[in-house]
């Protein structure tokens, strides 16, 4: 028996490739390829594997050893990536950060708790009605409704 064939977006909803599997915290669990789903794109044919969900068993957790190999190889990893570029990570640092100096940017208008403390309105801009030039910040032009929030 052939394995069928499916157009993008045309599979079966039981049907989930290993990653969409793997996302649910699921594992194929030895089945075959229930399906192949194929798309081409700029002039390739793309190739999916397809598994059913209803055969699928959950994925089981790793153990200690397995956590301390991971963690010991990404220190390595970390390591070697750190002599490469000249930094020495035996002697204890501060964290570097990005090496960009972080902007001041002022208040973020779009921070409740920051709106609070400048006493209960949002800084913004009113446009008045008829003219079309705007207030300066805080400046509520008389007769205009209110805009953004105020203390409860």
């Amino acid at each position: 028996m052939s394995t069928p064939v499916y157009r993008w977006r045309c599979a079966p909803s039981h049907l989930r490739t290993r990653r969409q599997l793997s996302a649910a915290g699921l594992r194929p669990a030895g089945q075959d390829i229930a399906a192949v789903l194929r798309r081409q794109r700029r002039g390739r044919v793309l190739v999916a594997h397809l598994y059913d969900v209803n055969l699928a068993a959950p994925k089981r957790p790793a153990t200690a050893a397995q956590l301390a190999a991971l963690a010991k190889a990404t220190a390595a990893r970390q390591q070697r990536a750190a002599e490469r570029r000249g930094i020495d990570l035996s002697a204890p640092d501060d964290d570097p950060g990005t090496g960009w100096p972080e902007p001041d940017r002022g208040p973020n208008p779009f921070d409740l708790q920051e709106g609070f403390a400048r006493g209960g309105e949002m800084a913004h801009r009113v446009c008045e009605p008829g003219t079309g030039k705007t207030t300066g910040r805080g400046e509520q032009p008389p007769g205009v409704p209110r805009v953004g929030f105020t203390k409860p």
